[in-house]
């Protein structure tokens, strides 16, 4: 099993819970066998009743446990408890704030599938993210790691708050990043915990013109993120001299963007490794939504000229950089309320390209990402073994076109990633600067998608 904890980010589909949820063995005082689910749902992903002056939605969160020793369910029924969000404000219709849970559920030690689903009880549509999780047994005589909890701890006036963390993209808003664990010492001898917080190189650069050359096969754009080159942050020893259980903190503040691993070893008392991780990535601070006037700015790079890009980029005032996006719009598409309509499609579709597509870098950087944001949606995807094609109606029906990803993964089982690609061709070029004029002038609301 892959002791490498990434956070559980489940698929987005419109419509249906956007859930997030960590699954993972713990140690709780009061009991020996214990297994924690915590979670989050996004707001804007409900379906709300507006009742008594209020909005609210209704969700019903079930947690199945199979036993995979005995290929059976555990827990007949399964483990249920309501959730209720609310608020008087419509901003939570469109919020990207989440609700969030917790559960600890008491379970022997063994190897199961766990398997937590969450229905809205309005539109009765339901997410699931299914985990296999091994809970260690504290009577073996053998020394454990349980898996690696993170939480944001955020300072606000004189309070401080803390969050669980349970998907790999975390917001680069928290004064500090906390993670946390049990080690459980067996051995008469001391039990030494070795911690390296990591750093690998990864590509943060935006997805360029599908006509353009296509990436070298070395490069970080064509390999997305290595790990096999990484950057040694920090590393800490503690030494546990005492027999039993331990709760275990580090703590780490000022993270750059970027993708790290924050992993424990050590040695049981047969002298076998114990090893547990946790892989994160840094992203901007509203990620996956927009909020600050740079995050609106930064992916018009796809339909600015590079050199008034870079101008706009260079504005260190939000006031005066939001004054030349105005210009920008309005230069082209003179109408207030039609370019109104236009930044309105510019701006989901970025939010959905990060919902969709993001692994090591924001989803809007990537070659999906790109696509997805000059184009649309595609009218349907042939899927294959090394990549996909996204089929378009251009040129109103007359003929379709296909634009080709392959997919490149990299040979090690820690590469967890969708990385598609583009197929740079020439041809397309042609293509490419037409709907970026049709977004410039205002005509891309007429263009067949």
């Amino acid at each position: 099993m892959d002791e490498i904890g990434r956070g559980n980010d489940t698929e987005f589909k419109p419509g249906y819970p956007e859930t997030r949820v960590f699954i993972g063995s713990t140690f709780d005082q009061s009991s020996d066998k214990n297994l924690l689910i915590a979670g989050e749902v996004v707001h804007s992903s409900l379906i709300y009743k507006f009742k008594e002056n209020q909005f609210s939605a209704h969700l019903d969160v079930s947690i199945d446990v199979v036993d995979l020793a005995e290929k059976k369910a555990k827990n007949t029924p399964p483990i249920t408890f309501p959730i209720e969000v609310t608020d008087v404000r419509t901003d939570i219709l469109v919020s990207e704030g989440v609700k969030r849970f917790k559960k600890l559920v008491p379970i022997d030690p063994g190897k199961y599938s766990i398997s937590v689903s969450v229905t809205d009880l309005t539109s009765e549509k339901t997410t699931k993210t299914t985990k296999e999780v091994i809970i260690p047994s504290p009577d073996d005589g053998k020394s454990f790691l349980t898996d690696i909890q993170m939480v944001g701890v955020l300072k606000q006036d004189n309070e401080t708050i803390y969050e669980d963390l349970v998907s790999y993209h975390i917001s680069d808003k928290y004064d500090s990043l906390r993670f946390k664990f049990q080690a459980n010492n067996k051995s008469l001898d001391d039990l030494i915990l070795r911690t390296r917080l990591l750093k690998f190189d990864s590509d943060t650069s935006v997805s360029r013109s599908i006509g353009d050359r296509r990436y070298n096969s070395s490069s970080i754009e064509h390999l997305g993120i290595t790990y096999y080159d990484e950057e040694l942050l920090e590393s800490r020893r503690r030494v546990l001299v005492n027999q039993g259980n331990v709760s275990v903190f580090f703590n780490f503040a000022n993270l750059e963007r970027g993708n790290y691993r924050l992993e424990v070893e050590s040695t049981d008392t047969d002298g076998k490794e114990i090893y547990k991780a946790r892989d994160f990535s840094i992203k901007s601070t509203n990620f996956p939504a927009l909020i600050d006037v740079d995050e609106y700015a930064a992916p018009l790079v796809y339909l600015m000229r590079k050199k008034d890009h870079e101008e706009l980029m260079s504005i260190s005032d939000p006031r005066l950089m939001k004054i030349e996006m105005d210009k920008y719009w309005l230069k082209g598409i003179e109408n207030k309320a039609k370019a109104s309509q236009i930044i309105e499609l510019f701006y989901t579709r970025v939010e959905l390209a990060n919902k969709q597509f993001s692994n090591f870098k924001e989803g809007w950087k990537t070659d999906m990402g790109r696509a997805f944001i000059l184009f649309g949606p595609p009218l349907y995807v042939d899927y294959q073994i090394d990549g996909m094609r996204w089929i378009y109606p251009f040129d109103s029906g007359s003929r379709n076109v296909s634009i080709v990803f392959q997919k490149n993964k990299q040979e090690t089982k820690h590469f967890p990633f969708d990385h598609y690609l583009i197929e740079r061709d020439q041809s397309l070029s042609n293509l490419e600067y037409k709907y970026i004029q049709a977004w410039n002038d205002g005509s891309i609301l007429f263009l067949n998608q």
